[in-house]
């Protein structure tokens, strides 16, 4: 459980008092732990050039078919998990993060259809609603 001091990197709210995923970065050389109250937002940390090229290990939420966070909370490293972006006017609020190819598959809502690695999310993607 994080602690309660603990606010998201972006929007400084308070991560233990949103619902929701609570994802995490371990900054290796600083040995820093920064909270994000959301996968969008992770991932755009995680993209960003200033901060793209830090020794980080990071870890997202995972969520059920539903694109719901599993309950407790279950983590798998961002390298490891398979990406669906659900449709939404708000890009912050549309990614969810899956253990298996097969379980984002059966998360997808047409018309979107598209499962991304890590790797294959770009800038540009985050930002599109």
């Amino acid at each position: 459980m994080c602690a309660s001091s603990t606010t998201d990197e972006f929007s400084q709210m308070n991560v233990v008092e949103q619902k929701g995923t609570k994802e995490q970065i371990f900054i290796k050389n600083t040995h820093e732990i920064r909270w994000f109250e959301s996968i969008s937002n992770t991932l755009m940390y995680l993209k960003l050039p200033e901060t793209a090229t830090q020794p980080m290990i990071a870890y997202v939420t995972l969520s059920n078919a539903d694109s719901n966070p599993i309950e407790p909370l279950q983590w798998i490293k961002v390298e490891e998990a398979w990406f669906i972006q659900q449709p939404s006017n708000n890009p912050a609020s549309t990614w969810s993060a899956y253990q298996t190819q097969q379980e984002a598959k059966e998360a997808l809502s047409p018309p979107f259809n598209s499962i991304y690695r890590f790797q294959e999310i770009t800038l540009e993607r985050l930002t599109q609603p």
